[in-house]
């Protein structure tokens, strides 16, 4: 586990988690994300940054905001201010806008902020911080209150807002992108899972549908490998939902019988989406909360997974997602780390230290415990499993190797598995 991804980025010193502010300006691709600089575990977070060309390729660049009175500087997104309604840049030279949840390290309390960049690599602190205040009295205030990600509203113009307030997701409106009002609730754990919720993502895929997606931590007594019973094997597993947003609202039209899972994996976490584009592009944190501290890596902890465009297809069990990944798979300079293979129902297959099992209902996938640099639960993070969404004598499989990091897609890209080894 000490080799480091070639093809994945990694901070050349430092601890890194959730992708943050992912935005695609001028021909370049910006990643900001969690950020600590002085050791290799969590610590007062920064938001760093990293650009590329192709998705492949990083460039890490300085820090990107530090710190300040309000507190450690977590999770958010970018918006270019093109129309310029915020009036902190111009329409010539548009300013890129961070929205964060400022986290004040002595109490917990979460606040929304904004900082702001017209060379969009130095950011500056908004005066009026925070823009959306936590709280519920005098003396009290909303728990696990954070994670903004901003987006254009066609219906009502000016942007929207998701973020998490506990276990449910909160959705805002502005027309200056400074001054916010509530305009409505989503509750995952209606039709999915119940928990407390993190990194939303709300985006419209087509006219007709939009999907919200999200991270969330599951209560302890759902761990387990139901997912009918909204259970999970992960305690953090991300969903998503397909419905309609109506400029106030998500609203889950598409009702399915277990939770849809963004990855079945147990190294990918807090998947977000690139603003400023019109093709549909993710990217998550590709570690696991419950280990990724006692991997062995020396300089740097936390890497990210590749880039993955996205659509919706038609399958037997109505819409999914489709995942393919922003990796040319014919470039002989990856011919090493490519392997496809197609897996008949009813039948196992061993490739390095996994194991695939395929039936008409069902993929498993099996990482040997024996093999991997840290002993922990074989039964909880060893055995992975997804619902197939094709009908399919046979399974085909695109895996995809970067030093120790797998990333495997199935049924089309609708099945996805992000590990370890």
């Amino acid at each position: 586990m000490n080799n480091r991804p070639s093809f994945h980025y990694t901070p050349n010193k430092g601890w890194i988690n959730d992708p943050n502010g992912t935005i695609y300006i001028n021909g370049k691709y910006h990643l900001f994300c969690q950020y600590y600089p002085d050791d290799t575990v969590w610590g007062p977070m920064h938001w760093g940054h990293a650009v590329s060309s192709d998705l492949i390729n990083w460039e890490e660049q300085d820090i990107a905001i530090y710190p300040d009175s309000l507190g450690y500087i977590f999770s958010g997104s970018c918006i270019l201010d093109t129309d310029n309604l915020s009036g902190l840049g111009s329409r010539e030279n548009p300013a890129l806008l961070a929205f964060y949840t400022s986290h004040n390290p002595d109490n917990g309390e979460q606040q929304q902020s904004l900082s702001y960049s017209l060379d969009y690599k130095h950011f500056k602190s908004y005066e009026a911080n925070p823009i959306i205040k936590n709280k519920l009295s005098d003396s009290d205030y909303k728990i696990d209150f954070r994670d903004p990600k901003v987006f254009k509203n066609p219906y009502l113009g000016g942007y929207s807002m998701i973020l998490t307030a506990g276990r449910i997701m909160e959705f805002y409106h502005s027309n200056n992108l400074l001054n916010w009002k509530k305009t409505g609730e989503f509750d995952p754990s209606v039709n999915g899972f119940a928990g407390i919720v993190e990194c939303p993502d709300c985006i419209q895929m087509d006219d007709d549908n939009w999907i919200v997606t999200l991270s969330i931590i599951l209560d302890e007594d759902k761990i387990g490998t139901s997912l009918k019973d909204k259970e999970y094997i992960n305690q953090r597993v991300m969903q998503y939902f397909i419905g309609r947003f109506d400029g106030y609202c998500f609203t889950d039209i598409l009702k399915n019988d277990e939770p849809l899972i963004l990855d079945y994996g147990t190294d990918n976490y807090a998947l977000v989406s690139f603003a400023n584009l019109v093709e549909k592009i993710f990217i998550g944190w590709g570690e696991n909360w419950d280990y990724v501290r006692d991997l062995p890596c020396k300089e740097y902890k936390g890497k990210m997974t590749l880039a993955r465009s996205a659509s919706l297809i038609d399958t037997p069990y109505g819409k999914r997602l489709s995942f393919k990944p922003i990796l040319d798979l014919e470039n002989k300079a990856y011919m090493d780390n490519i392997q496809k293979i197609t897996v008949a129902n009813n039948t196992t297959v061993t490739f390095d230290n996994f194991k695939i099992s395929v039936n008409k209902d069902s993929i498993y996938l099996h990482r040997n415990p024996e093999t991997f640099p840290i002993k922990i639960n074989p039964n909880k993070y060893h055995n992975m499993f997804a619902k197939r969404t094709l009908s399919s004598d046979t399974a085909t499989f695109t895996i995809i190797k970067d030093a120790n990091y797998y990333e495997i897609f199935a049924d089309e890209g609708t099945i996805v598995f992000s590990v370890n080894s």
